[in-house]
C-alpha cells in the first residue's frame, strides 16, 4: 500500500508549484489569508490561459452549489488545448454528505481538470483532507515564524525587481508591522515610487511611506466597506484614478477584505479588537465593526473572485484602469448582483 502523503506548508508549495506539472487537486487551508490568496493567484496564473479563461475557469462558493453540480463541472472537457480549472471557496462549510461525495470523487478527477478547494484552518486531517493530499496537494497556510519573515519580504522585493538588504527589510517591518498584506502593499508602493536607478535605503523607505495617496485611497476603501456605491464609483471615476494605479488599489482592497473576512471567522475566544490590534489596525475598530455588519463570508468570497478577475484584467489591459475600478467598485458594493463570471470583457459599463 502506498504511503500517505502529508500536508505541505507555503514555502515548500511555492518551490514545487513553479517546477511541477499540474496536480489534480489543491486543497488550500490555514489561518493566514494573505498566503491563501497568494497560493490561489499563483495557481490561476500558472494553469489558466487568459485567452480561454471565460470557457475553462469557474469559481463556486460551497453554499451555492451541490456536490453533483460541482462534479459535473469538473467532468466538463476544457475548451481547446487549455486546462479546466475549478475553484471552490468556503469548503469548510460543506455538509458531511457533500464532503463524502467529494472525497470519493477526487481520485477520479479527469487528467484535464484541476480542482482548487479553499477552506479555513486545518485542525485535523480527515478523510477529505487525506484524499486531497494523496491525489494532489494539501496546503496549510500559517503565518511565517518571525525568523522566516525577512526571507519572505525579500521575496516580495524580488518580485518587483528590487534588491533589499537586511537593514531595509527590517525598516519595512518597523514601519508597517508584521501583517503580510500591509507589508506586500508597502513593497508594491515602493516599487512604484522609487526613482529609477536609485538604491533602496531605510531613508528612502521612510520617505516613500510618508508620501503616497493615503487619504484618497482610504476614503475609497471606506466607501467600499460601507457599500456606498455612489461615492465609491465617483472616486474610482475621479480622484482615485489620478492618485494610484489600478493594481495598487486592488492589492489594498484585497488586504481590507481579508481583514473583514478574518474578523468574521474569529473563534469565540478572540474578539475583533484583539484581532485588529494584532494586525496593527486597532485604531479602525469602529470602521471594521460597521464593515463586518455590511458583509457576510459568502459576499467576501465573491469580492475575492472579483479581485482575481480585476488583477488579471489590469495586467492584460492596463490602459482602461479607470473602467476596471468603476466596475469593480459597483459589484463590491452590490455583491448580490455579481454571478461570479468575468465582469470585465469588453469593459461594458453597467446601467
Amino acid at each position: 500500500m502506498a504511503a500517505q502523503r502529508k500536508k505541505v506548508f507555503y514555502e515548500d508549495f511555492i518551490r514545487s508549484v513553479k517546477k511541477d506539472s499540474p496536480e489534480s487537486v489543491y486543497l488550500i487551508g490555514g489561518s493566514e489569508e494573505f498566503l491563501k490568496f497568494r497560493a490561489q493567484k499563483l495557481l490561476l496564473d500558472k494553469f489558466v490561459d487568459p485567452s480561454t479563461r471565460d470557457f475553462n475557469y469557474d469559481c463556486f462558493t460551497a453554499s451555492e452549489i451541490s456536490a453533483d453540480d460541482l462534479i459535473a463541472a469538473c467532468n466538463t472537457l476544457p475548451f481547446g488545448a487549455g486546462r479546466r480549472v475549478i475553484r471552490l471557496t468556503g469548503a469548510n462549510r460543506i455538509s458531511p454528505s457533500f464532503r463524502k461525495m467529494l472525497s470519493d470523487f477526487i481520485p477520479k478527477l479527469p487528467d484535464s481538470t484541476t480542482l482548487i478547494i479553499v477552506m479555513g484552518e486545518i485542525s485535523s486531517i480527515t478523510k477529505f483532507h487525506q484524499a486531497a493530499a494523496d491525489n494532489g496537494v494539501l496546503l496549510d497556510c500559517r503565518p511565517p515564524f518571525p525568523n522566516r519573515l525577512p526571507a519572505m519580504i525579500n521575496g516580495f522585493f524580488n518580485e518587483f525587481g528590487i534588491k533589499a538588504n537586511s537593514e531595509s527589510v527590517q525598516t519595512i517591518i518597523n514601519t508597517v508591522g508584521e501583517d503580510l498584506y500591509s507589508i506586500y502593499n508597502e513593497v508594491h508602493k515602493i516599487s512604484l515610487m522609487l526613482p529609477e536607478g536609485k538604491s533602496l535605503t531605510p531613508k528612502s523607505i521612510q520617505e516613500i511611506s510618508g508620501a503616497g495617496s493615503g487619504s484618497v485611497v482610504e476614503e475609497y476603501l471606506d466607501a467600499l466597506g460601507r457599500k456606498d456605491t455612489a461615492k465609491a464609483v465617483a472616486l474610482a471615476n475621479g480622484r482615485l484614478h489620478f492618485f494610484d494605479s489600478a493594481l495598487s488599489v486592488v492589492f489594498r482592497i484585497a488586504s481590507m477584505f481579508s481583514t473583514i473576512y478574518g474578523c468574521l471567522a474569529l473563534p469565540k475566544s478572540e474578539s475583533i479588537d484583539v484581532y485588529l490590534k494584532r494586525r496593527g489596525l486597532a485604531f479602525k475598530l469602529h470602521s471594521y465593526n460597521e464593515y463586518c455588519s455590511n458583509f457576510n463570508k459568502d459576499e467576501i468570497e465573491k469580492v475575492f473572485s472579483l479581485i482575481f478577475y480585476a488583477e488579471w484584467e489590469a495586467k492584460l489591459n492596463p490602459t482602461p484602469s479607470q473602467q476596471i475600478m468603476q466596475i469593480l467598485s459597483y459589484y463590491i458594493c452590490n455583491p448580490n448582483l455579481y454571478n461570479r463570471s468575468n465582469p470585465f470583457p469588453g469593459l461594458t459599463k453597467y446601467n
